[in-house]
């Protein structure tokens, strides 16, 4: 993966939109010449929302709000008919989350300009879908974006499924409404029912794809369990798993490479699928979004192999979450769009700050078999100027492949179950408990609580001297890697990911801990987060030197002794050993180190 150069930062700020008001109505304004954006029709799209909701079947549910064992269970449903109306889970349930009106646009006009074959859609037609329509915004933003290009289609055979029939109906009149100002030929079809049972019979049928898919991870929820008996909890589990077995069916490159406890699935990744089986085969366009995990994270990987194999990936935009541009959305997100027929070998990477603003806009080749070496991860956050260093890394071995049951391997995982932490720890004892907030970088910890004699079996790993990490880190922190050392015979909650060595070979494991805390591993964690954990698989995905020098891991773990015991001037010398590792000039670390300090320094905000 190369940069190839980096484009100025230039930009209409992005709007913050309220939730509709009024239905759509279309006005035949020009765009502005300075912002890029639509005048009037770009205020009515302001009021018109694209869902992002959890969706399953809902025949499983009585009229009485009694639940079927044999039926598939909606979450809003169960809500609604019987959920604490002041729980605030109502919002996400129902899916009320709304792309703002400048996204819809800007991600309109990029799929409308990757559509292929113009002169068969100009003289057949075209064919469009929102398997997730919401109220029909992306839609008319499509209808504008080709308007606004010229491209006069001879008809627009539009399809719209959502599983919430009010909104079908209201999509289904914005449409109409807008092609009728527009003076566009429209052929509608519309469906209430859930879009992933819809694709028998539709695969491969249309033009362009263009909607943003729900975002839920499916997984039975404690707070809606909350509000139901014992038998209700049990069937809503058994349709939960039921629903899960028929996703992994049917979109089977969508599930996660590992499951913990039964549960993975997250329907962003079936919408993904789904949107890109939906695409016709070679000229379709397929133009989305996600959370920026989806391009990020481990458990992707095999659906991403697919996206970069089978499809040309023309533009993605990152969207941080501190641009807040969906209202109580706590995680970033990026629009993709795609053209069916890969391979991908160069995509336009753009990243906004958190003002909305481009920061910087970059064309990046990309190569399989580098793309392999990174997991076909697309490291949206970080920088156009700092896309070749990151593709360097991927050349080295990887912390995971440390992992084994050898003398030497690598043990990494976690220990104790935080829930009810309360019932087995006390303020005095012989065995520490530690929790990720009592852990920072180089810091013993400051406090600690004591294990409850007798209350729960102990892992063997408190054996070793291990090194510890905080999983939850905020994006805001100037290091999103808190790792330090922990001596045996304390205890780790889960807040904590944990690593040793099988042969407790210290220095190896004190060398380790001074790459884990240094600029060229927190600028690969950050690639590979998209949420406030710093997960083990994203550590496990971090390329690292080798450490069977022997004089070098001396050297290393020297220094690491000295910042655990406090002398923080020896953290620049560690830095300096490690990027001379990693064949980093200086010049280079400084620009990690601005970026890791504040990723939208260099933004025009």
């Amino acid at each position: 993966m190369t940069a190839v150069t980096v484009i100025g930062a230039a930009s209409s700020k992005i709007m913050r939109v309220l939730e509709p008001q009024e239905p759509y109505s279309v006005g035949l304004a020009t765009r502005g010449a300075e912002s890029g954006g639509l005048n009037a029709p770009g205020q009515h799209l302001a009021q018109m929302g694209t869902h992002v909701r959890f969706m399953s079947q809902h025949d499983g549910i009585l009229a009485t709000g009694q639940i079927d064992s044999g039926g598939l269970v909606l979450h809003a449903e169960i809500l609604s008919t019987g959920a604490d109306p002041q729980a605030g889970h109502n919002q996400r349930a129902f899916g009320r989350f709304y792309t703002p009106a400048s996204v819809a646009s800007q991600l309109a006009s990029r799929a409308v300009a990757a559509l292929g074959d113009l002169e068969s859609l100009t003289s057949d037609g075209i064919d469009c879908i929102d398997p997730f329509c919401g109220d029909g915004r992306l839609v008319v933003a499509a209808m504008l974006a080709a308007q606004d290009r010229n491209l006069h289609f001879r008809q627009w055979r539009v399809t719209l499924w959502d599983l919430d029939a009010d909104a079908t109906a209201h999509a289904e009149h914005n449409v109409r409404t807008a092609a009728g100002q527009m003076g566009l030929d429209l052929e509608l079809r519309t469906s209430s029912s859930d879009a992933f049972s819809q694709l028998g019979g539709h695969e491969g049928s249309f033009d362009l794809v263009i909607t943003n898919p729900p975002w839920e991870a499916l997984k039975p929820d404690r707070r809606e369990m909350a509000h139901m008996d014992a038998e209700q909890t049990s069937a809503y589990i058994d349709a939960l798993k039921a629903y899960d077995t028929a996703l992994a069916t049917a979109l089977p490159l969508s599930q996660p490479s590992r499951k913990f406890s039964g549960w993975g699935t997250n329907l962003s990744r079936c919408g993904l699928e789904l949107s890109m089986r939906l695409s016709r085969q070679g000229v379709g366009a397929c133009a989305i979004v996600l959370p920026a995990a989806v391009l990020g994270d481990q458990t992707t990987r095999q659906l991403r192999v697919a996206l970069f194999e089978q499809f040309a990936v023309r533009h993605v935009a990152h969207y941080p979450a501190e641009a807040r541009l969906f209202a109580g959305v706590d995680q970033p997100f990026v629009t993709l769009v795609a053209t069916s027929g890969g391979p991908t070998t160069s995509v336009t990477l753009e990243r906004h700050g958190i003002d909305g603003l481009v920061c910087d806009s970059t064309e990046l080749g990309l190569v399989l078999s580098e793309m392999e070496n990174v997991g076909f991860r697309l490291p949206c956050e970080i920088p156009g100027d700092l896309m070749d260093t990151f593709a360097h890394l991927g050349s080295l071995p990887s912390i995971g492949s440390m992992e084994n049951k050898a003398p030497g391997g690598l043990w990494m995982g976690r220990e104790l179950d935080e829930t009810g932490y309360a019932g087995y720890t006390h303020h005095e004892g012989s065995v520490p408990f530690v929790k990720g907030r009592m852990v920072a970088r180089y810091a013993a910890p400051k406090e600690c609580l004591f294990m409850r004699e007798e209350t729960r079996p102990l892992p063997e790993s408190i054996r070793h001297s291990r090194i510890v990490w905080r999983d939850v880190s905020r994006r805001s922190q100037r290091r999103r890697m808190q790792a330090t050392l922990l001596r045996a015979g304390a205890v780790t909650g889960n807040s904590l990911h944990v690593a040793y060595l099988r042969d407790d070979d210290e220095d190896r494991l004190l060398a380790l801990l001074a790459l884990l805390n240094s600029l060229p591993v927190e600028l690969q964690v950050r690639s590979g987060l998209g949420t406030g954990h710093v997960s083990l698989g994203a550590v496990r995905e971090v390329r690292i030197p080798s450490l069977d020098d022997r004089a070098l891991v001396s050297d290393l773990a020297a220094m690491a002794r000295r910042a655990l015991a406090g002398h923080t001037e020896v953290d620049s010398q560690i830095e300096t050993l490690v990027a001379s590792l990693y064949g980093i000039d200086q010049s280079r670390m400084r620009r990690i180190e601005r970026f890791c300090v504040d990723p939208y320094s260099d933004c025009s905000c």
